[in-house]
């Protein structure tokens, strides 16, 4: 292992790096240094830095793109300890390179084996010559060597602007569908602007320095003497080459909708003549790579049919001479073919396409098991809904659990487990001002959490942003705060019909993904009597979500907060979960005697007159010394006070719950209460105090309005 050397650092960066540009130089979890940052436009400063931090963490990386010059003023040409910022999106001034990763498929957090260094850098040589037939020029890029595998970097010139993050997303998903196979995967996931990549010359220290797999230094391997931009249109090209899904529903030759049985692939494909050169996952779907291209068959290997998930075709040919060809395309030429006969559908017809839609067989379907990423409040790949009025603390609770992701750290009632990305769109809290106070108060890996920083609407354009969003950070969890502010303005939160296509993408990106979907959303004033329908707007969204949670307090103490699960289709009701807000942080507290009614008496403004009444009724029932329980229910009943919010003030007053006489004789064995302190039972057995007891529970049944929540009686 070749130690690393700063001229050398320095030399490789000024290659990357152009005159005078801001970047930022990275060490993450640097033991206890924590995340270790700086921002440089000096290049020795910068070699001399990276040279010292080398091998003292897993890598370390800088800012491929340059930032704005302003984040200089962070740490000005030195390295700081436990950074509190790390370079957004939003602070690169223009994309310059278009960062290729290719590595061999091994266990994550372990360095590649000799075989495996030399499969990803193989891999990353036949994609630099793909992307030259494509036009790219070569003296645009240059080969490296990441110490476990091997990448590209592309030199560009694109605007830091979404059309730009789409374009770079689109050569990275074409690359990873025509080059990632079982044995080699270009990484799809490198599209962002504020990308991070190792400086070349340090180590990459992934694991444990073994003799099997070492520990390598990153370098630059092949550059060129004068480096030139690669037009756009060629990258539009390659793009392009990513195939869409094609969804024809239309009855061929006609143009009419068609209403058939479900086209048969797999029988089609064998009768298609077609030579399968490959077979390889696509996403969720596969990739048919073709022998020849039907279009010419001069075109070894460049044509390739993709099947999506749903069912849904596509094809086409990389080659340029064969670029738009279609599904469509493609049926024509096979179809016309003097020795092609239809394959039969099950009804004896030719089949045809049926847009995605088929019959299922139940029993051919495999069960799946739900996963979670909070069991049972929050499940992965379902909209769970947080919802509560303005003040309880629901954009903090938000942020506690997007917190537990980014840690790692298990939520009330979980293990920990491995910690995630998530994130975040907040309409009504500012980042800077609330939300990163908010996440360094609650000690979160700010390095996982991502945010969309401006304007976004859920149509169709707003749901292309947002899905090229997780796409590029591949959250855990999504969090929508509130979810009514990206619905837009024409859009009416009350009608079902506009409402089901926001829950229905919503629904989409997070089963596509895997992904838990958080939107947060206010309750109405008053009306509804049960807590699924307070929250604001149709009630499909709380249809369209699995699990829904209600953030509040009760009325008679705003400080004591929870969170109550009022719908779960995906497993039994959990315990209300307390939390509370102190001094400008959040705290879990543990499981909870909160109810749903509680918070909707609290909201309603009706719960606090009501228990003051009944907590005025028992004082001066009590007054007089201890009373027969059973005596003091016949009278509330009588004063028609609630049997819950009797129980809420005796609770409140900590009456006192015994046993007076003995049971099984004659005038013995019956309850009382007394109020605390009360001198007249200083000799009296105490069972319980402030709540129901359970013999007092046997002697009169406890109505099922008040019942047993979460195991504890109230």
């Amino acid at each position: 292992m070749v130690a690393p050397n700063a001229e050398a650092i320095r030399r490789a960066l000024d290659r990357l790096v152009e005159p005078g540009a801001v970047f930022e130089i990275r060490v993450p979890k640097a033991g206890r240094a924590g995340t270790v940052s700086g921002y440089f436009n000096d290049l020795d400063t910068s070699a001399k830095e990276a040279a010292l931090w080398s091998g003292k963490a897993t890598a370390v990386y800088f800012t491929v793109n340059p930032v704005k010059p302003a984040l200089l003023a962070r740490a000005s040409n030195r390295m700081q300890e436990h950074a509190e910022y790390a370079t957004a999106d939003a602070d690169i001034e223009r994309r310059r390179w278009l960062y290729v990763d290719v590595d061999a498929v091994r266990p994550a957090g372990i360095a590649a084996t000799d075989a495996e260094h030399d499969v990803a850098l193989e891999r990353a040589r036949l994609l630099r010559n793909f992307l030259t037939d494509q036009g790219v020029p070569t003296d645009s890029i240059i080969l490296a060597d990441s110490g476990n595998g091997g990448s590209l970097y592309v030199h560009i010139d694109l605007p830091n602007a979404a059309d730009a993050l789409a374009l770079v997303k689109g050569v990275l998903e074409a690359l990873h569908g025509l080059f990632s196979d079982g044995v080699a995967l270009v990484d799809r996931s490198v599209s962002n602007a504020a990308r991070i990549t190792r400086v070349p010359c340090t180590l990459n220290a992934k694991g444990d320095n073994t003799q099997d797999r070492p520990h390598r230094l990153a370098r630059l391997l092949d550059v060129p003497d004068t480096l030139a931009v690669c037009p756009r249109d060629v990258l539009e090209r390659i793009a392009a080459l990513a195939p869409e899904p094609e969804r024809p529903a239309r009855q061929r030759g006609t143009g009419q909708p068609y209403t058939g049985p479900a086209f048969d692939f797999p029988t089609w494909l064998a009768a298609s003549g077609l030579d399968v050169a490959q077979e390889k996952a696509w996403g969720t779907g596969m990739l048919y790579e073709l022998t020849e291209c039907p279009w010419n068959p001069d075109h070894k290997r460049t044509a390739r049919i993709v099947r999506f998930e749903n069912g849904a075709l596509s094809a086409g040919c990389f080659h340029a001479s064969c670029q738009g060809k279609t599904w469509a395309d493609l049926r024509d030429v096979v179809e016309a073919m003097p020795f092609w006969t239809p394959p039969p559908s099950s009804n004896g017809q030719p089949a045809e396409d049926g847009g995605g839609v088929q019959l299922r067989r139940m029993a051919d379907v495999v069960s799946e098991a739900v996963t979670w990423l909070w069991h049972p409040y929050i499940p992965s790949g379902k909209l769970t809904l947080l919802e509560g009025d303005p003040g309880v603390g629901k954009s903090w609770v938000a942020l506690a659990i997007a917190t537990a992701v980014s840690l790692g750290k298990g939520l009330p009632g979980q293990a920990s487990g491995e910690p995630g990305n998530v994130l975040l769109a907040s309409a009504e809290d500012g980042l800077g001002d609330t939300i990163r106070p908010r996440l360094d108060a609650m000690g979160a890996d700010v390095s996982l959490i991502y945010a969309i920083d401006g304007p976004l609407t859920f149509d169709d354009a707003g749901f292309v942003v947002l899905e090229s969003a997780i796409a590029t950070v591949r959250p855990r969890l999504l969090v929508l705060d509130p979810l009514v502010a990206y619905l837009g303005g024409d859009v009416d939160i009350h009608r079902a019909n506009e409402v089901r296509h926001i829950t229905a993408n919503l629904a989409r990106l997070a089963d596509t993904y895997g992904l838990a979907v958080l939107p947060v959303r206010h309750l109405t004033k008053g009306g509804a009597s049960k807590p699924i329908y307070r929250g604001l707007g149709s009630i499909d969204f709380t249809a369209a979500c699995r699990s829904v949670l209600l953030a509040g307090h009760a009325a008679d103490n705003p400080q004591a907060r929870g969170l109550v699960h009022i719908k779960s289709n995906l497993a039994p009701i959990g315990p209300a979960i307390g939390y509370e807000l102190r001094g400008g942080h959040f705290y879990w507290t543990g499981e909870s005697l909160l109810t749903a009614a509680d918070i909707l008496a609290a909201d309603d403004g009706a719960g606090a007159s009501a228990l003051e009444e009944a907590v005025g009724f028992v004082t001066a029932q009590l007054a007089a010394g201890p009373v027969l329980a059973t005596q003091v229910w016949g009278d509330t009943h009588d004063a028609g006070l609630k049997d819950r919010t009797v129980n809420r003030a005796k609770a409140k007053m900590g009456v006192v719950t015994h046993r007076q006489g003995s049971a099984g004789k004659r005038g013995g064995g019956g309850f009382v209460w007394h109020l605390p302190g009360d001198l007249h039972c200083q000799d009296c057995h105490i069972e319980n105090s402030g709540n129901v007891n359970h013999s007092e529970a046997e002697n009169r049944a406890i109505p099922a309005e008040v019942g047993n929540q979460n195991g504890v009686a109230v």
